[in-house]
């Protein structure tokens, strides 16, 4: 894929506009409710030099063990905002998507034979999808490890053997997102993939030999005693799985939740799964056991939880595009106008300079309709200190902005309430019989709800509580004085 002057082509405008996709939507307002408290987490692990292990951020929970799995991601995103402010956390994430979607457009061009029409469009179609999860938190840092995976794991079956980086990976992947579990996975299909040979109809595998049998047994049991390297030590072979297993956050967490095929984009998502699995299906290409088994695995999770969608783009562009490029074969290559493509990657790199994000603090790119930024201003112009009941998507916020003056009900962290605060949070706001007894069980000093909220109904009925401050996005209640 080098680029000669006189020879631009229009995959290498698409290459460089993905990029401008990478700026366009990481400028953009904030709007994600868990970059807070994970900025908050990652400046107390600056300020103190260790790990936190116990919650002391909501009144609560307050003592309860918290599992600060992500501390690696925290501390590098705190780390470059205290050095560039919100141009320090735009620049980890160009950096980590950079890389992760280079390796992913790699292992595409390595998986359909070099064919770049078709890396172009899978690449566009697969960033456009995952584009919906490129927030400042740990998990998109995690991305590249996942792919990295992949393609090591696969290179690893063509013949070129890097399972040593397996391990070394891990200590990062462990440290920096609870996703690290999906290493062990991807080792594991690929390993139970080539224990036996098989070849029925187009269902394709391997047997490995003994030296490769022996090579991936012994990189797996690196990389599991490499998971012990982190501050958590053997705690973290449960926690994915203690997440994953809890009711209260499946249930009530939306991103933990299935995709809504009501929406528009998840019925995009439908027809681009209908699109892979029909490709596979008329394809004459032979399907390998790997590939069949991690392409159902994975529309499991993605089907279970819509925040998996994106590892699901991950898995499936690879294997789409090599049965792709079977039906997409040319004769003679497509002509291409270099003057054209010359003036639109003109266009892309200065709409990219354009759109690059100025010096600036957080609190200049909050979206002001989502979060309670003018109540949060009252409450600092006021003075007004306190435990503080509020929703659940504005706790990070309220903890960023509020800490220590008011210690919050909740937030993001749902595995840290996950056995009792969270249930009780869900009964109160959605006014179960028992939702008043719950709140003054908590005794707050404080409730700040969203205009829309049906709790507000049961609060403004109630004598002990009055409208402190209120505009379009939030209602701030006191107890009278």
């Amino acid at each position: 894929m080098d680029l000669q002057l006189s020879r631009l082509k229009i995959h290498h405008v698409v290459f460089v506009a993905v990029f401008l996709c990478f700026i366009l939507v990481n400028a953009d307002k904030i709007h994600d409710p868990d970059m807070w408290w994970h900025l908050k987490a990652g400046q107390y692990i600056f300020d103190h030099g260790s790990v936190p292990k116990a919650d002391f951020y909501s009144f609560s929970n307050a003592g309860h063990e918290w599992i600060a799995h992500e501390w690696g991601s925290e501390l590098l995103y705190y780390t470059s905002y205290k050095l560039w402010k919100f141009r320090g956390l735009f620049l980890v994430n160009i950096v980590f998507l950079s890389l992760a979607y280079s390796v992913f457009g790699r292992l595409i061009y390595t998986r359909c034979n070099r064919d770049l029409t078709v890396t172009t469009a899978v690449l566009v179609i697969c960033t456009v999808f995952s584009s919906l999860f490129w927030v400042f938190r740990p998990h998109l840092l995690a991305y590249l490890f996942f792919i990295s995976y992949i393609f090591i794991l696969e290179l690893y079956a063509r013949g070129k053997n890097l399972l040593w980086l397996l391990p070394v990976m891990m200590v990062l992947w462990v440290n920096m997102h609870g996703s690290f579990i999906m290493g062990i996975v991807l080792i594991c299909i690929y390993l139970v993939s080539g224990l036996v040979s098989v070849n029925f109809g187009r269902l394709v595998s391997h047997r490995w030999s003994g030296p490769q049998l022996k090579a991936l047994g012994l990189t797996l049991l690196l990389v599991i005693a490499a998971i012990l390297i982190n501050p958590n030590g053997a705690k973290m072979y449960y926690y994915p799985v203690f997440t994953l297993d809890s009711k209260a956050i499946i249930e009530n967490i939306t991103e933990w939740a299935s995709p809504d095929f009501h929406h528009p984009i998840f019925k995009a998502f439908l027809a681009y799964l209908f699109l892979v699995y029909s490709t596979l299906i008329i394809s004459k290409k032979p399907v390998k056991l790997p590939d069949l088994l991690m392409i159902g695995l994975f529309t499991y999770l993605a089907m279970f939880g819509a925040r998996n969608i994106a590892l699901f783009m991950f898995v499936t562009g690879p294997l789409w595009a090599e049965h792709l490029s079977g039906f997409l074969a040319r004769e003679r290559p497509i002509k291409q106008l270099v003057a054209v493509n010359w003036i639109a990657l003109a266009v892309v790199v200065i709409y990219g300079i354009y759109a690059f994000p100025p010096q600036m603090t957080i609190d200049e790119k909050v979206n002001k309709e989502r979060f309670p930024y003018n109540a949060v201003q009252y409450m600092k112009d006021h003075n007004l200190k306190g435990s503080l009941f509020n929703e659940y998507s504005w706790g990070g916020y309220l903890l960023w902005t509020r800490y220590p003056d008011n210690l919050i009900f909740i937030d993001g962290r749902a595995d840290t309430y996950e056995d009792k605060v969270l249930p009780e949070y869900m009964r109160i706001t959605k006014l179960r019989p028992d939702a008043y007894k719950l709140l003054l069980k908590y005794n707050p000093q404080y409730i700040l709800l969203s205009s829309g909220s049906p709790l507000n109904y049961l609060i403004k009925a109630k004598e002990d509580w009055k409208i402190v401050y209120q505009d379009k996005v939030a209602i701030l209640y006191g107890k009278p004085k």
